[in-house]
């Protein structure tokens, strides 16, 4: 009942006529929009542009998505920390031992193939650190340094990535577990240095506005509404607080648990993709 619902009010919303099922019946017999061939044109009409309705809402924006290698990185992350989540609840609930391994069974070439898919992704802090550099040389300044730290440690982990990569490939010796583990210490450095360049960026660029909210908040006064910009940073630093959370619970520095850790990556995830998705559904339109 509940699935015979959801696909009429899905269908309600994707056709784009309005079909009235009695509308024949004011009609005469020898009214030649009732004969069969009429019917089916009409019929295949509103196919087509259901068709096409569906194609620009979905299928279009989709393909753009897809072709996208970022984006095809972010859905596998977004499905590797789902199973996470799953996973550390069917531990925490006592589950049956074989669905656990099966899940870690799925989340293991899923690592593999998205550490496939950054080879050679190091160009990306490379050049961000050399405009970091420039700026800094022009106008030195405090808050420079966690961003050109966060990019440097980006670098490093990338390093990393690909020795670990080389390492299960056996093209080259050593441990890859080992290698694995200081390149996600390096990952976590990364968020670390992220969420302190936000944390002095949103302080800088709203420090009157923190002020008044942190002022009316401790005085239990009625506090005015967030402006825009600081509501976005506010986001942003959450965002970036749930990284540092999920990079050192994979890096052991501070554990916590699969579910929690899970359900903070798929929060990060989905915001990573409904970016790109408005960005995929404006080229179509």
């Amino acid at each position: 009942m509940a699935a015979w619902f959801g696909a009429s009010l899905l269908l309600d919303y994707l056709t784009p006529v309005d079909f009235d099922g009695a509308a024949h019946v004011s009609l005469k017999e020898s009214d030649p929009r009732l004969r069969l061939e009429a019917l089916l044109t009409w019929e295949l009409k509103n196919l087509l542009e259901l068709l096409d309705l569906i194609s620009r809402r979905l299928l279009l924006p989709l393909q753009g998505l897809l072709a996208q290698s970022d984006a095809r990185d972010k859905l596998a992350r977004l499905t590797q920390y789902t199973l996470l989540m799953v996973n550390g609840l069917v531990v925490a609930l006592g589950g049956p031992s074989s669905a656990a391994a099966r899940l870690r069974a799925v989340m293991k070439p899923l690592a593999d193939a998205r550490q496939t898919g950054r080879w050679l992704k190091g160009v990306t802090p490379l050049l961000a650190l050399r405009g970091e550099l420039t700026a800094c040389a022009s106008a030195p300044r405090f808050g420079a340094a966690p961003a050109i730290a966060s990019k440097l440690a980006l670098l490093g982990y990338f390093v990393f990535d690909h020795v670990v990569w080389l390492q299960k490939a056996r093209v080259l010796g050593g441990e890859a577990t080992l290698t694995s583990r200081r390149s996600l210490h390096l990952l976590a450095v990364v968020h670390a240095c992220s969420l302190l360049q936000v944390g002095l960026r949103t302080a800088r660029q709203n420090q009157a506005e923190v002020r008044t909210q942190l002022s009316r908040l401790l005085h239990r006064e009625e506090r005015p509404s967030s402006s825009q910009q600081l509501r976005m940073a506010t986001r942003e630093l959450l965002r970036e607080l749930m990284l540092l959370v999920q990079a050192a619970h994979n890096a052991h520095l501070f554990r916590t648990h699969d579910s929690l850790v899970g359900f903070l990556g798929m929060c990060t995830g989905l915001d990573d993709l409904s970016k790109l998705w408005l960005q995929a559904r404006q080229k179509v339109v």
